[in-house]
């Protein structure tokens, strides 16, 4: 009986012991499905009016990208495109885009102050976990 209770002392030991190393197994399956943020967590967007301008910035959390080609600022309606000055960003090869240049973390987005009215700003963008989100196009109520 003895040897009994010390056996099954052993085996609850060893498969406690071994929980661990299987949930790494499993946190590095290949074959896993990755989580996936929502489009408005991924990719969070506020702006702001300064100096005869609007700001509009994007911030990231880790794994997530903007594509710079996918920008694109339109006034009012949508029929009048808009100038704007982004910065450069990062070169990479995209499996989607071939030779690309990106933005992780943060990337602001300048655009001379129009009329009062809203302005439209596309954009798109990635996970590095192998999801492209569709593109989204926010509106911002500009002017007094």
């Amino acid at each position: 009986m003895r040897h009994s209770l010390y056996l099954i002392l052993l085996v609850l030991v060893t498969a406690a012991a071994g929980a661990a190393p299987l949930a790494d197994l499993r946190a590095n399956d290949p074959f896993a499905t990755p989580e996936i943020l929502p489009v408005d967590r991924a990719f969070r967007v506020d702006s702001m009016q300064d100096d005869g301008e609007v700001r509009v910035r994007w911030q990231m959390p880790k794994g997530y990208y903007l594509y710079r080609h996918a920008f694109d600022v339109r006034a009012g309606n949508g029929d009048t495109s808009l100038p704007f000055r982004v910065p450069e960003g990062r070169h990479k090869v995209d499996e989607y885009f071939g030779e690309v240049e990106v933005y992780f973390d943060e990337v602001e987005v300048g655009i001379p102050l129009p009329e009062a009215g809203e302005i439209s700003v596309r954009y798109q963008g990635c996970a590095e976990a192998g999801y492209c989100y569709p593109p989204q196009t926010r509106t911002i109520a500009v002017g007094n």
